[in-house]
């Protein structure tokens, strides 16, 4: 079973747990009859329901518009990248203008020689407050970027971008020196991508969307830019709050998309 598919049994089966907890425990300190609750606690209590909540309450405005007009299946898509942005927020302390989640699904290729035959990961959504960083003109396959990636090992991946904009201030990149990039920082791209996009993003977290059977239908994103990001701090959107809460976005995309 893969990490992505952990993430969302977890957020699952742990909901009426750490939600009970949570109630518990931030009532206690409310009262003063806890005066000093452990903070991982209360942050996991606090955030987990908040992942939970993008599952449960949005998931049945999506049974109910998914059977229906494509504007209204779009709208259950925009619902719920919205409150990914806001619980997001809420457990990174980002900007809520400064976060963006994107909901990206496979198509079978219509211009094969564009996309060597295998398909492409399209933008069927997007949720981001502030008009920047605009998005990138860029056509995502299999192995190619962040999300590329998480296609090809069909499982959640966090890339934490800051040394490579530090080392690569917007993207500046000689062809000499692009012959010593490691694959894991090119991530599939050719120089002019890889100009275009380090620099521009300082984390960006990928996962899964997965059909009943299993099949990747594509992914949620989450990203940064790197204005917003502080050098000095932990990488913010690889912790296991974010990972809920885009697991559960990626859940309720399931039920829009179903196994097709």
């Amino acid at each position: 079973m893969s990490v992505g598919s952990k993430t969302v049994i977890a957020v699952r089966s742990t909901a009426a747990v750490v939600a009970a907890v949570g109630v518990v425990g931030t009532s206690a300190q409310q009262a003063g009859v806890w005066d000093d609750p452990p903070v991982g606690l209360l942050w996991t209590c606090i955030v987990s329901p908040a992942a939970v909540a993008i599952g449960e309450q949005i998931r049945g405005i999506v049974k109910e518009r998914k059977s229906g007009s494509r504007e209204e299946r779009q709208q259950a898509v925009d619902l719920a990248l919205t409150q990914a942005v806001l619980r997001i927020h809420d457990a990174t302390g980002f900007d809520k203008y400064d976060i963006g989640v994107s909901v990206w699904r496979v198509r079978s290729p219509r211009l094969r020689w564009l996309t060597g035959g295998h398909g492409s990961l399209q933008r069927v959504g997007r949720r981001r407050f502030n008009p920047r960083p605009t998005p990138s003109d860029i056509t995502w396959t299999r192995g190619k970027g962040v999300i590329g990636l998480c296609w090809e090992g069909q499982d959640e991946l966090h890339k934490d971008l800051r040394p490579a904009c530090k080392k690569y201030p917007n993207g500046a990149c000689t062809e000499t020196r692009w012959q010593s990039v490691s694959p894991d920082l090119r991530m599939g791209m050719s120089l002019e991508e890889f100009r275009m996009m380090i620099g521009k993003y300082g984390e960006v977290l990928a996962m899964p969307i997965k059909s009943a059977k299993g099949t990747f239908l594509g992914c949620v994103a989450v990203d940064v830019p790197i204005e917003a990001c502080n050098p000095d701090d932990v990488a913010k959107l690889g912790t296991t709050a974010v990972r809920n809460i885009a697991a559960a976005t990626a859940d309720v995309m399931q039920e829009v998309f179903g196994d097709a």
